[in-house]
């Protein structure tokens, strides 16, 4: 029976009709299944047919629902297609996932567009009902209608939607990817809505005052504007990604803004957010590249990484006074010129890449950071560590720690002086600077720190750190810069080795420790030190084996023991115009 079906579907796609206007009607019942066909006579003589099966869902109650339909193409050519209200005394009150499904996939430009008006008592319109009938040009929706499914019509031909005030339910993706839609109104008591991604001709929604969570907008890209009702509490993961946003008022009722919510809205130049937000989450602002000024409200105490992340034409924040921590939250801001930190904030991270950075100042009121001294920097008054610099940094004498990419990108950089007291350089800490870049091929010290390998070491060097070296930083003989030096020797002046210190050497085979206690270290300095021969001080073994870092080395020996000689008279005399000294 199917086969005939579409057999006589792919007739009609390639044959002209011409109505007579004769049609016949019948309906009936077979067990727990009803019937409706409307056959058409054309002028030449074959038919045309629309086919409805229905399944009894509820004898009692007289309630169906529409499992299956099948309308041949000639019926389209401009005519509306209507599903009956009624079979034989059953209202029919909901609409199958399977439906249409006989429909999904056709795109031929041969089928003509067509509005489909459905039963005024429809209740219910299942996941996926509609999904991938691309033809379906127009709907009408019923007024009794309470719930539309998961992505009943995603990826149809709809031009417009107007969904009736009775609907309290749209499910996920219901209107996605329609790629014709152009308008969307939304009446009644919907309270949650993620609909519409990838609509990308959509040009304007109305929401009513009932929602409080929006989400779905992702990749709307002719969507310039949208007025977010008063009743609205969150903001979904991507609800605004990739779309044409210009400028966004956010109500003050919304308290969080999900993940990536406005990410790469490349034409958003302002953005007003609201006084009850608590939390700006991972990239929600990435990528506005038009947006130039940003006022974070007093409610809000955390900003997460990359929230503002390559926003490069922000020029000016304004913080909020509560604001307790911030990661990476402005990382490639490259017009940034100034920054400063309330009293509030525990925990701030590094500008990486915002090159334009010229101010760093840290409320004098702040017990947890500081920028002493006017140094353009944020410091951790605890702990004397150096998080985040600029070009204009001068580095205070007593910080002992820079942190982790603390100067990256800051290719105003050209010179830079570290304490003595430095022994802790964080990784990629001065990447991208143009003092990094200005120096030679090899090992490069920041200080007393051996901070980074640069360019290859050529396999089988022996690599000797220099006599007064405190530390060694992060990665700093990591195998994408470092190809291999066959020995490490490490004086007893290193006083700390950090994490990842060795990371990747695969060509390694000897590691010289001149320490005769062993450097308290983490496990994670190498990852091959099964491949690697430790050698440490005569008489020091046992301890270094006992070690939980250094005792996964391949094999650990004991060095050779150094002698002193001690000169009890020591003697000096004048031979042949020259002072000798002798014992």
């Amino acid at each position: 029976m199917k086969q005939k079906i579409l057999l006589s579907l792919l007739i009609m796609l390639c044959s002209a009709t011409a109505w007579s206007g004769e049609e016949t009607i019948i309906q009936g019942r077979n067990g727990n299944k009803l019937y409706y066909e409307i056959d058409t006579k054309e002028t030449y003589g074959t038919m045309n047919r629309i086919f409805f099966s229905f399944e009894i869902t509820n004898e009692e109650e007289k309630r169906c629902e529409l499992s299956e339909a099948y309308i041949d193409v000639g019926w389209l050519d401009g005519n509306n297609v209507e599903i009956p209200s009624v079979i034989e005394g059953f209202k029919v009150t909901s609409i199958s996932s399977d439906a249409f499904k006989d429909y999904k996939g056709w795109y031929s430009t041969q089928i003509p567009p067509f509005t489909l008006t459905l039963p005024i008592c429809l209740e219910e319109i299942k996941s996926e009902a509609f999904k991938d009938v691309a033809f379906l040009r127009d709907i009408i929706l019923p007024s009794t209608l309470v719930s539309i499914g998961n992505s009943a019509f995603s990826n149809t031909g709809l031009s417009s939607v107007d969904v009736p005030s009775s609907v309290k339910t749209i499910g996920y993706g219901a209107f996605a990817n329609c790629l014709q839609l152009t308008h969307a109104e939304i009446h009644g008591s919907v309270e949650a809505i993620s609909a519409f991604s990838g609509c990308i001709m959509l040009e304007a929604v109305v929401l009513p005052n009932t929602i409080k969570s929006i989400g779905g907008f992702e990749g709307c890209d002719n969507l310039e504007s949208i007025i977010l009702p008063n009743s609205l509490e969150t903001i979904y993961d991507g609800t605004f990604a990739n779309s044409g946003i210009k400028n966004i008022q956010i109500p003050n009722g919304v308290s969080k803004i999900g993940e990536r919510a406005f990410s790469c809205c490349f034409r958003l130049e302002t953005v007003e957010l609201p006084n009850g937000l608590n939390v700006i989450s991972q990239q929600c602002f990435e990528g506005c590249s038009k947006l130039k000024s940003i006022n974070i409200p007093n409610s809000v105490v955390t900003i997460y990484g990359g929230a503002f992340m390559d926003c490069r034409s922000l020029t000016e924040i304004q913080l909020s006074e509560s604001l307790v921590a911030m990661s990476d939250a402005f990382d490639m801001c490259s017009s940034l010129k100034t920054i400063y930190i309330p009293a509030s904030v525990k925990y701030a991270s590094a500008f990486r890449d915002c090159s334009s950075l010229e101010s760093i100042v840290v409320d004098a009121g702040n017990p947890y950071l500081d920028s002493r001294n006017g140094c353009n920097a944020i410091i951790e008054t605890a702990n004397n560590r150096l998080i985040a610099g600029c070009g204009n940094t001068v580095i205070p004498e007593d910080i002992v720690a820079i942190g982790q990419m603390a100067f990256a990108g800051m290719t105003g950089l050209s010179e830079v002086t570290i304490p003595d007291g430095v022994y802790d350089i964080g990784f990629d800490a001065f990447q991208g600077t143009a003092w990094y870049n200005s120096q030679p091929d090899g090992l490069v010290y920041a200080g007393k720190v051996a901070y980074r390998v640069k360019g290859q070491v050529t396999n089988g060097t022996d690599i000797v750190l220099r006599e007064g070296t405190k530390g060694i930083a992060e990665y700093a003989f990591e195998d994408d810069y470092c190809v291999g030096p066959a020995s490490i020797t490490i004086p007893e002046s290193v006083v700390h080795i950090a994490p990842y210190a060795f990371w990747q050497c695969r060509e390694m085979t000897d590691l010289f420790l001149m320490h005769k206690e062993p450097l308290n270290v983490v496990t994670y300095i190498s990852d091959t030190p099964e491949r690697t021969i430790l050698h440490v001080p005569f008489g020091s073994k046992e301890s270094y084996t006992e070690h939980k870092a250094w005792g996964q080395f391949k094999e650990i020996i004991e060095m050779e023991p150094v002698y002193t000689e001690k000169c009890a008279t020591p003697t000096i005399a004048y031979d042949c115009g020259e002072l000798v000294f002798a014992c």
